[in-house]
């Protein structure tokens, strides 16, 4: 233990330019400043939906208790087979602003009209974005895919307005406005101006449909003169498969018509790495409704549903991005760090990324629970040895005080501020060094005691043999604390 200590203090003593020191990772936002009143907790309608939705639901409802997360959640059951949407889940909606989905089953021919479209006209939900990128440690054909898909989500043939002229005639409407058409181009531009994005692609079919899609072109070109910076290029929707199939990565932010966007979004899910792990959402002016990003086999897949192994990370960074949304953005960073580590890994997989994990395996993955801190019994020892450092760099006339008796009365009246000060400074250093090891502990950082991986006796032993002398490790101190221990 003596040889030990004398290590760690042969290392504090070291100069200044000798310090390797390694940073204590943090998710801590600092280009953020809140305003008042931003923590309040959040509600936050929460619909389940159909399928796996109650299950990748739950998963995020456990993920944001886990962790604190300043929302709290307004639950309403909403069914696909409903003929419309209770008006006390909009009335929740417009009142909370933000909503969280999970997939609603709409029939396949006949019967009740889509919720989802239903609930988009409702609130105005002009715009959808899906964000298809490759994840780390999830092997794909493609790399460096990196597209968002915004897409014009209230006009159009996806918004279903269609009749029987006759019996056996069927006339089904594509309608295209100016006032749309410019709204969701100008969202577009705006996304990429405000996050750095490079190029804006319209898709559209304007050879074949050239009234319609013609206006769509005419207004997505007015908006990009505004933009200089970003490049704008146009391209076929059928060519635009093609390409998005062969050389995803040209692209970069897509926006599209209604029914474009969808065919292109779940197109470029699949290349990324699959519909289950693709965030989205949906926003208008005053509303936003975030779900999972590509609506393919998302509320299906009765098996996997009685498996309880459906996919939560779509659900989850989609939450991500509910939770930047509502100006929480450490809280956003800290979970999509979190789903991303664990894909990384690969240990914990759900079925379709080629695992046989369940939604709760998957859950517990992300955010385990806290082990109980433990505190290492050679930290007093510590704790001493940096205060005698301490007292050791204070300035001259202080350790002066204690040279001779002579005049003690005189000399404590008259030093009286110093030794107080002194006094503090040992107190605060033991405070301080305290609470870093408890948040070391708490980041489950290893090694033993706050200075991890200083001298062992066996390192001690050879320097005492004459060996090469060799470093001591780094020391895990903050650049505040390394100027305090060297401050003379």
């Amino acid at each position: 233990m003596a040889r030990r200590s004398f290590s760690l203090l042969k290392a504090l003593t070291k100069p200044t330019t000798s310090f390797s020191l390694t940073p204590i990772p943090t998710s801590r936002s600092v280009t953020y400043m809140p305003r008042p009143g931003d923590g309040t907790p959040r509600a936050v309608t929460l619909i389940p939906g159909d399928g796996i939705g109650p299950l990748v639901t739950n998963a995020v409802e456990q993920v944001m208790q886990a962790m604190h997360a300043p929302v709290y959640f307004e639950k309403y059951e909403v069914h696909g087979d409903m003929n419309r949407i209770p008006a006390e889940v909009i009335e929740s909606i417009k009142k909370n602003k933000v909503c969280l989905k999970g997939g609603l089953r709409t029939p396949v021919g006949g019967g009740v009209s889509s919720l989802n479209v239903s609930l988009r006209k409702e609130l105005d939900l002009y715009a959808s974005l899906v964000n298809c990128f490759n994840l780390p440690g999830l092997p794909t054909r493609h790399e460096n895919v990196d597209i968002v898909v915004i897409r014009e989500n209230t006009e159009g043939e996806y918004a279903g307005l269609e009749h029987e002229v006759v019996p056996g005639v069927v006339e089904s409407l594509k309608v295209i406005t100016k006032f749309c058409s410019e709204r969701i181009a100008k969202y577009a531009f705006e996304y990429a101006y405000l996050n750095n994005r490079k190029t804006v692609t319209a898709v559209h079919k304007a050879n074949i449909m050239k009234l319609a899609d013609g206006l769509f072109l005419e207004s997505c070109r007015e908006v990009a003169k505004k933009y200089p910076s970003i490049k704008y290029t146009e391209i076929i929707v059928d060519n635009c498969c093609m390409q998005l199939v062969s050389k995803p990565e040209q692209f970069d932010v897509m926006v599209t018509p209604n029914l474009y966007g969808n065919l292109v979004a779940n197109t470029a899910a699949g290349i990324a790495g699959g519909t289950g792990v693709m965030p989205g959402g949906n926003v208008g002016a005053d509303y936003a409704v975030f779900e999972q990003g590509a609506s393919a086999g998302n509320v299906g897949k009765e098996k996997m549903v009685e498996l309880k192994k459906a996919n939560p990370v779509a659900l989850l960074l989609s939450s991500a991005m509910m939770l930047r949304h509502l100006q929480f953005p450490s809280f956003a960073d800290r979970l999509e760090t979190a789903v991303k580590h664990v894909i990384s890994e690969g240990k914990c997989r759900t079925k379709d990324l080629g695992g046989d994990s369940t939604t709760q395996e998957y859950r517990a993955t992300v955010l385990p629970p806290s082990p109980a801190i433990q505190v290492n019994p050679i930290l007093l020892q510590d704790y001493l040895i940096v205060s005698v450092i301490h007292f050791l760099f204070l300035p001259n006339k202080i350790r002066l005080f204690f040279s001779g008796c002579d005049g003690i009365r005189e000399r404590v009246n008259k030093n009286l501020p110093l030794i107080v000060q002194l006094y503090c400074s040992i107190l605060y250093w033991n405070l301080e060094l305290w609470n870093r090891q408890l948040a070391l502990s708490s980041q489950r950082v290893d090694g033993e005691g706050l200075f991890e991986g200083y001298c062992s006796e066996e390192e001690s032993d050879q320097e005492d043999d004459g060996d090469e002398e060799e470093d001591c490790p780094a020391i895990c101190l903050s650049a505040a604390e390394k100027r305090r221990l060297h401050k003379k």
